[in-house]
């Protein structure tokens, strides 16, 4: 309204203003009219008066509207302090434009924008951009008038960049031009904290209350079903609660003692007072005891009279002002006397065990010492000129108790060690047809003596390598193999090795992929088992009857220790059988399949396994073969490993079978190769042999299978047979097929044809020998079997006097019993390891230990010390000059080489001779940096597969020369790869580096030894 009158005032202005220009015009010299001059001037005071009244007028209203802009100014001052008063930020903003007008001190303070910047700024910037078309979207219905006020929630941008959760109030100001709205910011972030704890107080109230009436039902139940007795009393002893197992214990029913004073109940009158006092004295402490720190045991009283003895156990808690007290009874009646049985019988037993392993070991020793002195003067006698006949009957008599004696001490020993626990199987690697072999021909002899055949019969699929205890695994086929021997009159014994191909084992564990299952059978044609023994034949102490063990001699433990171990090795033993129908005694052992060859391969077995692989996978390719054995199971084993290895197979089970396929092949263009003919089948033909001496005069070829116990001499008649020649039984794969090609000249001679019964050779070296025995019948064997093998001996009984003997003389080799008086022989060689130049004894001369307990611990302890040689007493002459000649043998190497700079012992355990050793040692040369190198990268990129190869590669050059160290390096690297230890590796990688430099040195010193050219190419090849 203001303004529509300043604007009319202005017209009204402008009217005056036309009126006194009117006025005066006209009147610069112009004559006129005195009404019109007249009315001209009225005009001009007129609009004069009304312009100096229109100026008053203005002035007023001038004033009027400074009083007014001074009152809004004023108000826009207040307002603006209401504004900034406020804590919470306040925008005015343009709705169309949402452009900011006005900002408080709030929203400065509550964004962190200068008041600048938001002025600057349209609404929506304000929000995070993700918000931003839903802020619009919220504004549209105040933006079009639907609403005047609004209130949502919705995140704002900071300056700092962090979100403000807010609560926005919007309002609109219709009457405004342009329209305008209000924004008050209220921020939740708090009150959205305490409604999430609140809402997360809720639930967990809720869970807790439903928690605790769950508990309670739990507690409820426990207590009512719970097998101890519980009560419940207060300060006062009167009982509170009385759980279902407390009646039961004392004769009460709950209701009845509710109220009542539990000491006048249930305590004996001598216990009465002591419990009052206990209960005066807890309830006057302050605050909770708790639970008493042990239990403690007391007597109580039944509703019957009778006492019973309890173990308390008591807790305590004050509710209400009020001490309440809660015992857990546990009748130990029947446990106090049946301690009280158990401690008088272990006080027994314990007496009992003490003699017990003193006698063992005493037996041990004692026992085994005159043994030694038996077997070793029988050993002595049979290898002197022979006297009479019964006198060498006699021998042989002593010689075979002594053996059984010595069976017998091994197997009641075995089987102690097992029940004690002291029995531990190994994880080394070993070739089975090699220990399988060595097994059979252990009793082959046996076998063949009764006329008997022995057979071993080994699946293609079996792995030739593995990892576990050879000893053990051939303990027990040796027992299965003896025991059909003996119990077998005529026929056959049957070795045989299957793999068990299932994913489970007979166990019921899954086989790893590093892992077989094998199952060994030993099968006779003996007269069986009756049924009714069957179920304890594994029992200790078992025999079939009295008469088997008159027959056959034993113990009946044999079985037993076989169960035992095979339970160690992982697997089952069991028995098929029936009377006169053989018996088929089988188990099953789980172990670690490797690839690796196994340095305790025979040197034989290794030469012939080298022999088949060189000449291809199928060495007898071409070759035609007619078999010619009565033996069905002798065709079918012998024609397998023919036919596997490439030959044409022809059986003849007769000799008059033989007859026709000879004379067949006598007009044929393609006649037989060879003929593999079996002992037995020879010796039924008499002298009904022409067509097979017609064969051998065609320039034919025949190899006789004979069994272990003939001779030399007495295969002599088989010299009319041109072409002849012979192998002992029982026959062996890699043996069968070197001796069919050397035979037929595929492959260079090897050896002889004929098999000879083995000759312990003598020694061709005499050497210096100290032996240390403290038992003078000991020393007397060893030294008689010593000199008869041309070498010279000092004895001494202790370690003292045998550190005295070495200082004033030097000796080549030191035979120690282990069990000496005041210094023992371990300490004996530890001292010897640890001499000087200065105390005059030579610490690198050879030690072979000598005991009669044969323990695992002091095996190891011998190695520890640096022995080379361990002998279990009691022992054959062979056995000793045999491990003495092992020594000889390494001193022939190593006569000629200086004392390598590093740890003494890098190389052993693999005998070479000088040209072998450098071969070998410079493959190792050539090839260990390079597989250091490969390992290196593995170990860096955690590579676990790339770490088996050259590991592997590295471990066969290493087996080769004897670098054991780098082997068992080695094996502790891979042993934390396959584990996932890899901050271990850098470490044994290390390790593995230096003790592969150290062996290179040492490789490199013994081959400049020998004086070769060779040395300067090998070091440079080895980059090492």
């Amino acid at each position: 309204m203001k303004g529509i009158r300043i604007i009319w005032l202005f017209l009204f202005t402008l009217l005056l203003l036309g009126m006194i220009v009117w006025g005066a015009w006209g009147l610069e010299g112009k004559a006129m009219p005195e009404p019109v001059w007249r009315l001209r001037f009225a005009g001009i005071a007129v609009g004069v008066a009304c312009v100096i009244g229109l100026m008053g007028l203005l002035s007023r209203l001038l004033r009027h509207l400074e009083r007014e802009l001074q009152s809004a100014a004023k108000r826009e001052n207040l307002f603006g302090r209401m504004l900034d008063a406020s804590v919470n930020p306040i925008l005015l903003f343009e709705l169309d434009s949402l452009r900011i007008c006005l900002v408080n001190q709030g929203a400065v303070r509550g964004l962190g924008f200068a008041r600048d910047e938001l002025l600057a700024m349209r609404l929506g910037e304000l929000v995070p951009e993700a918000g931003q078309v839903a802020f619009k979207r919220q504004l549209d219905p105040l933006r079009d008038g639907g609403v005047d006020q609004l209130v949502f929630e919705m995140d704002l941008r900071r300056q700092a960049g962090d979100p403000l959760q807010a609560e926005l109030h919007v309002q609109r100001f219709a009457a405004e031009t342009p329209p305008l709205g209000m924004l008050l910011v209220q921020e939740i972030s708090a009150r959205r904290h305490l409604e999430a704890e609140r809402s997360r107080f809720e639930h967990d109230l809720v869970l807790a209350h439903a928690e605790l009436l769950d508990r309670e039902t739990r507690l409820r139940l426990i207590v009512e079903h719970a097998l101890d007795g519980i009560i419940t009393i207060d300060a006062d002893g009167l009982v509170e609660d009385f759980n279902p197992a407390a009646e039961s214990m004392f004769g009460y029913s709950k209701e009845k003692l509710i109220g009542r004073d539990l000491a006048d109940l249930i305590i004996p009158a001598d216990f009465r007072e002591a419990h009052r006092n206990a209960l005066r004295r807890h309830d006057q402490q302050p605050g909770s005891v708790g639970r008493l720190k042990r239990k403690v045991e007391l007597p109580a009283l039944r509703s019957d009279g009778t006492i019973i003895d309890l173990e308390l156990g008591l807790s305590a808690i004050t509710l209400g002002g009020r001490r309440h007290y809660t015992a857990i009874l546990h009748d130990i009646t029947e446990r106090k006397q049946l301690l009280k049985s158990l401690r008088d019988s272990l006080e027994m037993v314990e007496s009992v065990h003490r003699m017990k392993s003193e006698f063992l070991a005493n037996m041990s020793h004692e026992i085994r010492t005159p043994m030694n002195t038996i077997i070793g003067m029988t050993d002595l006698l049979l290898n002197t000129q022979p006297g009479p006949v019964e006198q060498h009957r006699n021998l042989e008599i002593i010689q075979h108790s002594s053996e059984s004696l010595l069976e017998l001490i091994n197997g009641i020993l075995d089987l102690s060690k097992i029940d004690a626990g002291m029995i531990a199987l190994e994880r080394v690697s070993f070739d089975l047809s090699g220990q399988l072999e060595s097994a059979c021909e252990s009793q082959a002899n046996k076998a063949h003596r009764k006329e008997l055949e022995l057979y071993c019969w080994i699946d293609d699929d079996v792995p030739p390598t593995l990892v576990g205890d050879p000893l053990r695994l051939r303990q027990v086929v040796i027992n299965l193999i003896s025991n059909a021997i003996k119990f077998t009159e005529s026929g056959e014994v049957v070795l045989r090795v299957q793999r068990v191909l299932s994913a489970l084992d007979e166990s019921g564990e899954e086989t790893g992929p590093d892992e077989v299952v094998l199952r060994f059978s030993v099968t006779d044609t003996g007269d069986g088992v009756p049924m009714d023994k069957q179920a304890f034949i594994f029992e200790r102490f078992t025999q079939l009857d009295g008469s088997s063990t008159r027959k056959h001699g034993g113990t009946g433990l044999g079985l037993a220790i076989c169960k035992q171990l095979v339970a160690l090795m992982e697997g089952d033993i069991g028995l098929e059988s029936g009377p006169g129908q053989g018996s088929r005694f089988h188990f099953t052992a789980r172990f670690g399949v490797t690839q690796r060859f196994v340095p305790g391969v025979t040197g034989q077995e290794a030469d012939e396994r080298r022999a088949g692989e060189a000449v291809g996978n199928l060495p007898l390719s071409g070759v035609r073969i007619v078999v010619a054995d009565s033996h069905v199971t002798g065709r079918r084993i012998v024609g397998e490993i023919l036919s596997a290895a490439g030959a044409a197979v022809e059986e003849a089970e007769t000799h008059d079978r033989l007859e026709e396929r000879l004379n067949a092949d006598r007009d044929s263009d393609r006649p037989c190769d060879l003929v593999l003919l079996d002992y037995d089948l020879l010796q039924t033909a008499g002298t009904n042999l022409g067509a097979l001496d017609r064969y051998c005069a065609q320039q034919g070829k025949v190899l006789t299978l004979v069994p272990s116990t003939l001779s030399a001499e007495d295969l002599t008649f088989l010299d009319w047979l041109r072409g002849g020649f012979s192998l002992r039984k029982p026959v062996w794969k890699f043996r069968l097929i070197k001796a069919v090609r050397q035979i037929l000249g595929l492959s260079s001679p090897g050896g002889e044809g004929v098999q000879s019964v083995p000759v312990e050779p003598k020694s061709q070296i005499s050497l210096e020998i100290l032996l240390v025995d403290d038992q003078e019948v000991g020393r007397k064997v060893a030294e008689l079997i010593l000199e008869q093998a041309g070498h010279g001996v000092t004895s001494v009984a202790t370690g003292q006097e045998a550190l005295k003997r070495l200082r004033e003389q030097a000796r080549d080799l030191v035979v120690m019993d282990l069990h000496l008086h005041e210094m023992s022989g371990i300490e004996t060689a530890r001292q010897i390891r640890a001499a000087d130049s200065e105390q005059g004894i030579d610490p690198r001369v050879p030690i072979i230990a000598v005991t009669a307990l044969a323990s695992g611990a002091e095996e190891q302890g011998c190695q520890e010390v640096g022995m080379d040689g361990y002998l279990k007493k009691p022992y054959r002459a062979s056995e000793l000059l045999g491990a003495i000649a092992k020594v000889i043998k390494r001193r022939q190497i190593f006569k000629n080489a200086p004392e390598p700079k590093h740890a003494p012992g890098v190389l052993k355990g693999v005998e070479l001779d000088d040209a072998t050793f450098e071969s070998k040692g410079g493959v190792f040369l050539e090839q260990a940096p390079r597989h250091l190198e490969d390992l290196r990268r593995a170990v860096v990129s955690k590579n676990g597969a790339g770490i088996v190869k050259p590991l592997q590669g590295l471990s066969e050059v290493a087996r080769e020369i004897g670098a054991w160290k780098v082997s068992i390096q080695g094996m502790r690297l891979r042993g934390a790869v396959e584990q996932n230890r890899w901050e271990e590796t850098p470490e044994l990688l290390t390790r593995l580096e230096g003790v592969g430099e150290e062996t290179m040195s040492v490789i490199r010193e013994r081959i400049q030894a020998t004086g070769h050219d060779a040395v300067g190419s090998i070091s440079a090849g080895s980059g090492g």
